[in-house]
């Protein structure tokens, strides 16, 4: 419900927000692969795992909102990863 209310203001105010939009974005991508990494890593504190992963999220959400032509380069490598790995979740 909250992806489908966050993507249909992005589709209806769409540039008016582009670097918070870029900034929401990056942060995902920082969180999830910070939160990959550090599980690779064995990390077992649930807590820290949070707290790292969100702190490195904020991290990237900024630098990918303040560097925005690679924000958007970032993102757009991000989204079609995400789609391949979904096609080839039916293969």
């Amino acid at each position: 419900g909250f992806s489908i209310l966050c993507g249909i203001i992005c589709v209806l105010f769409g540039y008016r927000l582009f670097t918070l939009t870029l900034f929401v974005a990056g942060t995902y991508l920082g969180y999830i692969l910070t939160y990959g990494v550090l599980l690779q890593l064995s990390i077992e504190n649930e807590e820290a795992l949070f707290f790292a992963s969100a702190v490195a999220g904020i991290i990237a959400g900024a630098l990918l909102a303040y560097l925005w032509k690679i924000g958007l380069f970032a993102i757009g490598c991000f989204a079609g990863f995400t789609f391949g790995m979904f096609v080839l979740g039916f293969f």
